[in-house]
């Protein structure tokens, strides 16, 4: 009885070792691979992220190479998965994951005379602080957009129209006034005071122009008044104390206008800035903050109207972008954010410097403490200077424009609409 038992058991041993090591036989299939990253369900700051696993490395079983398929799918079930097949042992997909994601891989066996798949491997989940949470098509496209009080406002790109969309439900916004200015052939640049919004424009006989609408229905724009500024070909730096517009009208001078007779706006001062050629600009408080190719100057701006130099601040380069948040200042210049307190304006102190290099970023959007700069193919999320560098996204379309609201990015492309990432945060 003893001896039937052990030979019961030594078939059965024989066929299992045949399952692994006779590579012409059909049922030697490879086994379920080891996932390695990323796994126990982490919150991932960079994405997309890569996925990687522990290769089948046995050319005795399988001499003529491995071949793997990695499923992704937003639900345990798979019930709607990505398939990607590849040859290595890691894949960068290109795409940005839903809030929860879950993942597995199998191998082939890749015998010319048969291909069979392999058991899966375990299913794997993680989440993502970048994740795409919605999309909205409800426009075109655009090249600016301003978000204001659960209200975005969006400048369409090279067109005569802008949008004004309701934010109440961060992933579902919806379409609440669509506004086309048959006086003007596009809107350049957009601006938002108080119940005004002012859009830089070209007229039919190419002159740049300022309109002002009135936005106290946001579901019901009303234009009010234009006020003409030239043919200067970079109208695209625009800052309002309201009832003072300052608008950038030649490299040296930034024209203010007046809209105090909202209805009636003229031009009635300017700032000239003889020894240097104006970058930007932007308003804090009493003061106005201007960037060149190498300082910052600081207007004190108590009369909107007649604005005067108070102080000035050397910089090594020159200054693009200039965005705050509370007493902090952001600059932007290729690959290089410097930060100021600015608590005690007009004087102005450096707290330091991030380099994002390779990486050259001409917008910034500012959330809480947390500050995002984007180019036409990444975003980086920078959360002050000893702690720059927390993650990054690379979507796989063009950002024109990027807002935060709440813990929701919003994406502008020029021709996919808006995308919604929501940020998702350790649990």
């Amino acid at each position: 009885m003893n001896y039937k038992l052990v030979i019961i058991c030594l078939f059965f041993l024989a066929c299992n070792r045949k399952q692994f090591t006779n590579p012409n036989d059909l049922i030697n299939t490879p086994p379920p691979p080891k996932l390695t990253y990323p796994i126990e369900d982490t919150l991932l700051y960079c994405n997309p992220s890569h996925f990687d696993w522990e290769a089948i490395d046995d050319d005795t079983l399988y001499p003529s190479g491995r071949v793997y398929e990695i499923l992704y799918s937003s639900d345990s079930s798979f019930t709607s998965p990505t398939s990607v097949i590849t040859n290595s042992s890691y894949v960068y997909p290109s795409t940005l994951f839903k809030e929860h994601c879950f993942w597995k891989v199998r191998a082939r066996r890749e015998e010319a005379s048969e291909k069979s798949w392999g058991e899966w491997s375990n299913v794997a989940s993680f989440r993502e602080r970048f994740s795409l949470t919605a999309e909205y098509a409800g426009i075109p496209g655009g090249d600016q957009i301003i978000i204001k009080d659960n209200y975005a406002y969006i400048n369409s790109y090279h067109q005569n129209s802008f949008y004004i969309l309701n934010l109440s439900n961060p992933i579902s916004p919806t379409l609440i006034s669509f506004f086309t200015d048959s006086s003007v052939n596009y809107f350049y640049g957009m601006e938002k005071s108080g119940d005004y919004l002012f859009l830089l424009a070209i007229d039919d006989s190419a002159h740049y122009v300022i309109r002002t609408y009135s936005i106290t229905t946001p579901s019901s724009p009303k234009f009010l008044g234009t006020c003409r500024l030239g043919n200067y070909n970079n109208y695209n730096v625009i800052a309002v104390s309201y009832p003072a517009v300052y608008i950038k009208t030649s490299p040296y001078c930034v024209s203010i206008i007046n809209t105090s007779q909202i209805e009636n706006p003229f031009v009635t001062d300017s700032i000239e800035c003889k020894d240097y050629s104006i970058n930007n600009i932007t308003i804090f408080g009493k003061y106005l903050l201007l960037s060149s190719s190498s300082k910052i100057y600081v207007y004190d701006i108590s009369d909107p109207f007649h604005p005067s130099i108070a102080n000035s601040y050397n910089c090594i380069s020159s200054t693009y972008v200039l965005c705050i948040s509370g007493d902090t200042l952001f600059t932007a210049n290729n690959s290089t954010i410097t930060i100021f307190d600015i608590s005690v304006l007009p004087t102005i102190n450096k707290l330091g410097t991030i380099s994002t290099s390779p990486y050259s970023f001409t917008n910034l959007s500012l959330y809480s403490n947390n500050c995002f700069v984007s180019h036409s193919g990444y975003i980086l999320e920078l959360n002050g200077v000893n702690n720059p560098l927390i993650g990054w996204v690379c979507p796989s379309f063009s950002i024109y424009d990027i807002a935060a609201n709440k813990d929701y990015l919003y994406l502008l492309s020029p021709s996919d609409g808006i995308s919604i990432i929501k940020l998702c945060k350790e649990e």
